[in-house]
């Protein structure tokens, strides 16, 4: 992953009790998703330890082959 020409990455935090990181790769099986998880995954350590997520979130990265990575992602995003 490159930064962008002025000093950002542009990608888009998604989440919600309703929001399954499983879904969207099922509907877009070409995004690139980082740091996922499902609203049934059980937190593994810290004080919620056994206990599941209760939501689902992902965080969707741009790939480095497209040039105007915010414009794409914009696009994507409307």
């Amino acid at each position: 992953m490159e930064w962008y020409k002025d000093g950002m990455y542009p990608v888009w935090h998604l989440s919600g009790e309703e929001f399954s990181p499983k879904e969207l790769i099922h509907n877009f099986p070409n995004l690139i998703l980082g740091r996922t998880h499902e609203k049934t995954y059980i937190y593994k350590k810290g004080p919620r330890k056994g206990q599941e997520y209760g939501y689902g979130s992902t965080v969707l990265v741009v790939d480095d082959r497209i040039m105007y990575k915010l414009d794409w992602l914009l696009d994507f995003i409307l």
